[in-house]
């Protein structure tokens, strides 16, 4: 009786030992990784709403620079009834 108890308890503890290392195993393989992975498409995707961002400014930027050359085309042509009816 003593004999199985304490090999039932040996092989308690070698299952423990099985189970941390499947778990350190787990970790290394599949954790570390999909974080890793998770991480790096993170950054790709703060750095395209980034370009986003940009382009969209730049975009705002030269619609106004010229909206404003046509404006300013348009008073020296003498048409300043059509810049006034453009501005609103």
């Amino acid at each position: 009786m003593q004999i199985t108890v304490i090999e039932r308890a040996q092989q308690i503890q070698i299952q423990e030992q099985e189970i941390i290392r499947r778990e350190r195993e787990l970790e290394a393989t599949i954790r570390k990784p999909a974080e890793a992975e998770k991480y790096r498409l993170e950054k790709i995707a703060d750095a395209n709403r980034s370009v986003m961002t940009c382009a969209t400014y730049a975009a705002q930027v030269i619609f106004f620079a010229v909206f404003i050359e046509v404006i300013v085309y348009l008073s020296r042509r003498g048409c300043i009834h059509y810049a006034m009816t453009l501005l609103g």
